[in-house]
């Protein structure tokens, strides 16, 4: 039986977790604020992304970290950044950080911000 692309992901990603602060967007969402507010990606960069991982203008994306602690650090001071991961061992529960079960979609590796940030796409 030949293995879907999502079956193949969801496969690959079943013990993966990632986490989150931050709520689903569309692709058009995310090319308003990441593209033309911020600066942060071109354009032609995203149309990639969206050809090689199939996003429709109905695919949710999700900014997630790899580990809680760098989740965590959107809801803190960006002075705290460096301690993050001691803060956020301290009192985690002062956090909102959701946890992303791998097997509902894949990370889209090129989004990578540099500080183990990454878009998550929903399958």
């Amino acid at each position: 039986m030949k293995t879907t692309f999502k079956e193949y992901l969801n496969e690959e990603n079943s013990e993966v977790k990632y986490y989150t602060t931050s709520y689903p967007m569309t692709i058009k969402d995310f090319i308003d604020i990441e593209v033309e507010e911020r600066g942060n990606y071109e354009l032609k960069d995203v149309q990639e992304w969206v050809e090689d991982y199939s996003v429709t203008p109905n695919t949710k994306l999700l900014w997630v970290a790899t580990k809680p602690y760098v989740a965590a650090r959107y809801q803190m001071n960006a002075d705290d950044w460096d301690n993050a991961e001691t803060i956020y061992n301290e009192n985690p529960n002062d956090f909102d950080v959701q946890v992303i079960d791998g097997s509902e979609g894949t990370i889209i590796e090129e989004t990578d911000d540099g500080d183990d940030g990454y878009l998550f796409i929903f399958l």
